[in-house]
């Protein structure tokens, strides 16, 4: 199985909370953070910027429903511990989009951030949970800005809204 795990803004958290973010833009240390046992790691990939990704713990007192995994962004990973008091408080780190997630977005995509891995199973279920938010969502929702977030197994995306085909997607 290869699974290619594209992010962009995958969590913000709207509270003062106990989360804590670890950047790293190391991808064997992001992959073997969400990897469980029976599952052999054949390569892994990282194309993303300084302090772009991380691993994150305290995301249950946060209030995101997942105590500890990782972060990606197209922003700054370090700053999702803060609440979003302040309108367009992102940055534009000026790097390259993806065609995968152009093609989801329905546009132009930068900043993006993306962790491919291929693994084997030695058998079973595969479970992964993700949450999706944008800090732009407030600022930028319904326009020709779409932050998108593609999560890609055997070249299909299966991050989809709830009982749809349509991508998860600050205009979804």
């Amino acid at each position: 199985l290869a699974l290619l795990l594209l992010g962009l803004s995958l969590v913000s958290v709207n509270q003062a909370a106990a989360i804590s973010v670890t950047p790293t833009s190391n991808g064997n240390l992001l992959a073997n953070t969400i990897l469980g046992s029976g599952i052999t790691l054949n390569s892994v990939s990282y194309t993303g910027v300084t302090n772009q990704a991380g691993t994150f713990t305290g995301g249950l007192s946060s209030g995101i429903g997942i105590d500890s995994g990782i972060v990606l962004t197209s922003g700054n990973a370090t700053l999702i511990d803060n609440s979003n008091s302040l309108p367009n408080s992102t940055g534009n780190l000026g790097t390259a989009g993806d065609a995968e997630l152009n093609a989801l977005a329905g546009g132009t995509t930068h900043d993006a951030n993306i962790l491919t891995l291929n693994f084997n199973s030695a058998g079973g279920d595969l479970f992964f949970n993700y949450v999706f938010g944008s800090e732009e969502y407030n600022e930028y929702t319904n326009s020709q800005f779409n932050d998108v977030f593609g999560f890609f197994l055997d070249g299909t995306n299966i991050a989809l809204v709830p009982g749809t085909s349509t991508p998860v997607s600050i205009n979804t």
